[in-house]
């Protein structure tokens, strides 16, 4: 193991130069240039022999070119964030359709208008019905981590599905810490060489993406939903296997329960995880469930975690006008099915990088508590 300090920029760029993909295709968009130039001058220095770096004139043109190098069978990866993650939406359905292994990192960035540079996940949620694999990371040691991972994943001949991999944008796309990057041999006996066995080649006429009549049509989207189905035991599969080579286990919940009877769980994805499981320490009824795997959603883990609780309050970083917080409707669903049903509370919070400092989370469980909320309400807890 090296120990290295670097941002969650650079995090996503190591564990792609590890990976050693053939193709990048590149568009730069505040704030994950960092990745792409970080790519682009390992590239120029001679340090990223085995890769194609390609800039292109968008972030819709650069997952196009994914899509045509992945149908080749060529390892593929790129990164990007919010609008340009919005102009690429359209592609999105087709790189899942075509069941191609592409892996990218997004970097959360609020939607615009007005314009932020700063995170929520209100891109990055908005994929979560296109067919891809979704992983959010909390710390910038599960950037590198996961990204490395969603190889194995998306490439498995049983899944053939691409992966995205999250990170809030700045909190920790710029945001330095310690991270341990595997010997690059012990990558490639991890990984091993990607094989595709229903690629495009002059010698292989195959046709990729064509029309078809209606009947088939359906048969095609049950084999993708048989395949992100499929996904769950090979993901378990992939963080055992990862954490034998490295450590570090991972699970499809992340989740702290309370040291006492858990009276009140609060639910949460990304960098503000790390923060509301420190303060949830502090009390010692009150835990913590981070979200890491957004699709194929995890319920029945997330069930179990939530069952015996009296309250479960949902810290949704994003807002959809007309309806709440995303994440919120995810977990009443999940919960529906469940004999018993805690009361759930949702809070909007960290709307365009509004930090969750120590403070805020203590007000909020202290709220929680005492009861000071409207059960019929939504509440933006950075406002009032």
């Amino acid at each position: 193991m090296k120990r290295i300090l670097i941002t969650g920029n650079m995090a996503g760029a190591w564990a792609a130069r590890l990976a050693k993909p053939q193709y990048i295709p590149t568009y730069p968009i505040t704030p994950q240039t960092e990745v792409i130039e970080t790519l682009e001058s390992w590239k120029a220095n001679g340090e990223l022999l085995d890769s194609n770096v390609h800039q292109l004139e968008s972030e819709h043109s650069v997952l196009s070119a994914a899509i045509a190098a992945s149908a080749t069978g060529s390892r593929t990866y790129t990164a990007t964030s919010s609008q340009g993650l919005l102009l690429m939406h359209e592609m999105l359905y087709i790189a899942s359709g075509n069941r191609l292994p592409i892996v990218m990192n997004n970097i959360s960035r609020g939607v615009s208008a007005p314009i932020t540079l700063w995170s929520d996940h209100q891109d990055f949620l908005g994929c979560r019905d296109t067919g891809w694999i979704l992983l959010h990371a909390k710390n910038v040691q599960e950037v590198f981590d996961f990204t490395l991972m969603a190889f194995k994943i998306a490439e498995n001949q049983n899944i053939l599905l691409p992966v995205m991999v999250n990170m809030d944008g700045y909190e920790l796309s710029y945001t330095e810490e310690i991270v341990e990057l595997p010997d690059q041999s012990d990558i490639n006996n991890f990984l091993g060489v990607y094989q595709s066995d229903h690629n495009i080649s002059p010698e292989r006429k195959l046709c990729v993406g064509a029309p078809v009549m209606a009947e088939h049509y359906s048969n095609f989207r049950i084999q993708q939903f048989k395949a992100m189905e499929n996904s769950r035991d090979v993901i378990r599969q992939v963080f055992e296997a990862y954490g034998k080579l490295t450590g570090r286990f991972y699970g499809e919940v992340d989740f702290l329960p309370a040291k006492s009877k858990t009276e009140i769980v609060l639910v949460t994805q990304g960098s503000m995880s790390t923060t509301t499981k420190y303060v949830a320490k502090k009390h010692d009824n009150v835990g913590v469930l981070n979200l890491p795997l957004i699709r194929p959603l995890p319920y029945e883990k997330i069930r179990a975690c939530l069952s015996g609780a009296n309250i479960v309050a949902v810290l949704d970083r994003n807002v959809a006008p007309g309806k709440g917080g995303i994440m919120i409707s995810e977990i009443k669903d999940v919960m529906y099915h469940n004999y018993c049903h805690p009361r759930v509370l949702e809070f909007i919070v960290g709307l365009g990088g509004v930090p969750q400092t120590e403070e805020k989370i203590n007000l909020l469980i202290n709220k929680i508590k005492n009861e000071h909320y409207n059960l019929n309400d939504i509440e933006f807890n950075d406002v009032i």
